[in-house]
């Protein structure tokens, strides 16, 4: 089983070239690469190859729906699947496993959340209302025949201030703002939540209320999550509204595992507000199940006794130490140094974890990838 694995995007990869990366990743001591398949629309600042390119990668299709000539930066008129076959083989021989990560209910291919005012939000998409959408993509990724596992990130849609074009918003956007703005209630939602019994129609007055009230503040909460524990505990419709939504995306994640048929990994559960609401997992990721989900991927990005205590929480739920993998991020903008990256391995290394995942290989400068095999080192 793969104990370092590092994420990285198919652009960089072709920048590099498959020999050499597979070379690179073999020295930097990791056995396993997470390879972008479908991603989110944006600017991508990649440091692969020669020189600093920008890449806009499309928005929500996996790649080998796009035609060569389509395909981002170094991609552009290469065939997809020879070279995706290629670069399995490269990392097979070097004893490195592949695993496709997919961006799932965000952006433009799909049907989008509606809000409680009937706003589409166009970079996040429904889960519920796509659920077929990501049962055809489970089925893409075996039938593309190389991954060893199949990593899911917002397999629960993503809140509405989550990488709009250029989001601007003079508020401080707590969770109770995203809860009130971004909650689907498309038919979908609806439909589901009144088979389950929930009260719709206060359940959205009550999101549409909530947003005119945090519209009119003149300042931030203190404690942000006391404020989002107190909104819910007021609002028991709202509650089960949630509720409704996460069980049902849940379910969607189940199918989804069926399609792909071999080991699926869910991508991005780790917040507080999640530890005292699981239905609100439904905003970034489905929430897990212990007994369901083959692997889980904590995303370990933020202060360090959070991410400790993300991690304690899933492996107290039933998660076991070879199905969780924390992911470390080591941009600039997060870590400062490597000392700061080590003393977080070493502190969620002391919480149980035995498995990581390091963001990300082509947009980290050549002393910053040296680290990787620092961090690997430190892994043995």
């Amino acid at each position: 089983m793969s104990r370092v694995h590092v994420w990285t995007y198919p652009w960089d990869v072709a920048a590099w070239g498959i020999e050499r990366t597979a070379d690179m990743l073999a020295g930097l001591g990791v056995d396993g690469v997470s390879l972008a398949v479908s991603y989110h629309a944006g600017q991508i600042l990649s440091l692969a190859g020669d020189t600093p390119r920008l890449i806009f990668p499309p928005a929500g299709v996996p790649l080998w729906r796009c035609p060569p000539e389509g395909l981002p930066g170094p991609l552009a008129g290469v065939a997809w699947q020879g070279w995706l076959e290629r670069l399995s083989a490269a990392l097979t021989a070097r004893d490195i496993a592949l695993r496709a990560w997919a961006v799932t209910q965000h952006d433009a291919e799909g049907r989008p959340v509606v809000n409680a005012f009937g706003q589409a939000v166009p970079h996040a998409l429904c889960p519920l209302a796509n659920a077929d959408r990501l049962d055809t993509l489970a089925r893409e990724l075996r039938a593309q025949g190389v991954f060893a596992a199949a990593e899911m990130e917002a397999t629960g849609g993503v809140p509405a201030f989550h990488g709009g074009h250029h989001d601007i918003a003079g508020a401080a956007l707590t969770p109770l703002w995203q809860v009130a703005l971004g909650t689907c209630t498309c038919g979908a939602c609806r439909a589901g939540a009144q088979a389950d019994g929930v009260d719709v129609d206060d359940a959205v007055r009550t999101l549409s209320d909530l947003a005119v009230r945090l519209s009119q503040r003149e300042a931030p909460p203190v404690d942000p999550l006391a404020e989002l524990d107190a909104a819910l505990a007021a609002a028991p419709s709202l509650g089960a509204y949630l509720a409704s939504r996460a069980r049902r995306a849940r379910g969607a994640v189940d199918a989804a595992q069926a399609a792909f048929g071999g080991r699926l990994a869910i991508v991005g559960v780790g917040h507080a507000s999640v530890a005292r609401w699981p239905a609100l997992a439904g905003m970034d990721a489905a929430p897990p199940a212990a007994g369901v989900d083959e692997e889980i991927v904590p995303l370990a990005y933020g202060a360090i006794d959070a991410s400790v205590a993300d991690v304690r929480r899933l492996l107290d739920r039933g998660w076991t130490a070879e199905r969780l993998v924390a992911g470390i991020t080591l941009i600039e903008a997060a870590t400062p140094d490597l000392d700061a990256a080590l003393s977080r391995l070493g502190a969620l290394r002391g919480a149980g974890v035995r498995r990581i995942s390091l963001y990300n290989l082509g947009i980290l400068p050549p002393a910053r990838r040296a680290w990787i095999a620092r961090m690997a080192d430190a892994m043995r």
